[in-house]
C-alpha cells in the first residue's frame, strides 16, 4: 500500500508542475522556479530531519544538476513532452540493472520483466526516430540526465547499504536542501553569464513559474523515497519510472498535444509493468 501512495504522489505533484514549465515554454522560468523549490522545501518542514552525509550532499549535488537539466530539456519550443520523457526514462531504465550488477545486487525476476515491459511501452511511446523533433540542447540535457542518473543510483545505494532505509527522511532532508541550496547558486551563477535567463525575474507575477518549482521539489521527495524502498535499483526504479511517464503523458494531454494510440498503447503496457510488480512479495516499506 505504501508503494502505491508514495508512486500517486509522486505522479499526483509532478503533472503540474510539468505543465506550468511547457507552458511557460522558456529556461527564463529557473530562477522563480528554484524560488519557488525553496519555499517548498521550508514549508514541507523535511529541512528538520536532515543529516547530512558525504553521500546525502554528493547526491544533492548531482539531483540539482539532474533538475536543471530536466527543465531546460522541457522548456525548449517545440520540445515533445512525451518523446522527451520517454527518452529520459528509457535511459533510467536502462542503466538501473547496470547499477545493480556494479554494486553486487541481484534484483528479481519479476523486477526484469516489470523493467522489460516499461522499456517496450518507452519504445512505443518515442517512435522510431524520436530525435528528427529534439531540438539540440533537448537531446543534450538527456544524455546530461542518463549520466548523472547512473552514478546517482550508484551513491544510493552504497547509502542504502550503510542502513539508510531506518533514517530515509534524515537522507531525504539532506539531499534536498543540497539540491535547492546548489540550485540557488546555479541559477545566480547562470543569471551573471546570461541576460535572456535574469528576464526571468520579471515571472514573478506569474503563479505557474513559482507552482513549477514548488511541485517539481515535492517530487523530488517523494521520487527519492521510492529510490530508497529497500531491494533492487532495478525494481524502484521501474516504478519511480511508470509514474514519472504517467505524470507526462497527462501533462501532454493538459497543454493540448496530440496523444496517438501508441502513447495509449503504452500506458497500457506501463499501467501491466506495475501490475507485475505488485506481485513481487519483497518488503518494500519505508521506516
Amino acid at each position: 500500500m505504501q508503494l502505491l501512495v508514495l508512486a500517486i504522489l509522486y505522479y499526483a505533484v509532478y503533472v503540474p508542475s510539468i505543465v506550468w514549465n511547457k507552458q511557460l515554454d522558456s529556461v527564463q522560468i529557473l530562477p522563480v522556479y528554484m524560488v519557488g523549490g525553496v519555499l517548498a522545501y521550508v514549508v514541507s518542514g523535511i529541512w528538520n530531519y536532515a543529516v547530512y552525509s558525504k553521500s546525502a550532499i554528493l547526491s544533492g549535488l548531482i539531483n540539482s544538476v539532474i533538475m536543471f537539466a530536466t527543465v531546460i530539456a522541457y522548456a525548449q519550443h517545440g520540445a515533445p513532452i512525451i518523446v522527451i520523457s520517454g527518452l529520459m526514462r528509457f535511459g533510467v531504465l536502462t542503466v538501473s540493472p547496470v547499477a545493480d550488477l556494479v554494486m553486487g545486487t541481484r534484483p528479481s525476476v519479476l523486477s526484469i520483466i516489470a523493467l522489460s515491459i516499461a522499456g517496450l511501452a518507452v519504445v512505443i511511446m518515442v517512435g522510431k526516430d524520436p530525435w528528427t523533433a529534439m531540438p539540440e540542447i533537448s537531446a543534450e540535457c538527456i544524455a546530461t540526465y542518463i549520466a548523472l542518473y547512473f552514478f546517482r543510483l550508484l551513491i544510493l545505494k552504497l547509502a542504502k547499504r550503510r542502513g539508510v532505509e531506518s533514517r530515509g527522511l534524515s537522507f531525504i532532508g539532506a539531499e534536498q536542501g543540497v539540491t535547492v541550496l546548489s540550485g540557488i547558486l546555479m541559477v545566480t551563477a547562470a543569471c551573471i553569464y546570461s541576460a535572456h535567463i535574469r528576464k526571468g525575474y520579471g515571472l514573478f507575477d506569474d503563479y505557474r513559474a513559482w507552482g513549477a518549482g514548488a511541485f517539481a521539489q515535492f517530487a523530488g521527495v517523494f521520487g527519492s523515497m521510492i529510490l530508497l524502498l529497500p531491494g533492487s535499483h532495478t525494481r524502484n526504479v521501474t516504478i519511480n519510472r511508470i509514474a514519472s511517464i504517467m505524470a507526462a503523458v497527462t501533462a501532454a494531454a493538459w497543454v493540448g498535444q496530440k496523444i496517438p494510440v501508441t502513447h495509449r498503447v503504452g500506458v497500457g503496457f506501463l499501467i501491466l509493468a506495475f501490475v507485475v510488480l505488485s506481485f513481487d512479495k519483497k518488503k518494500i516499506e519505508l521506516k
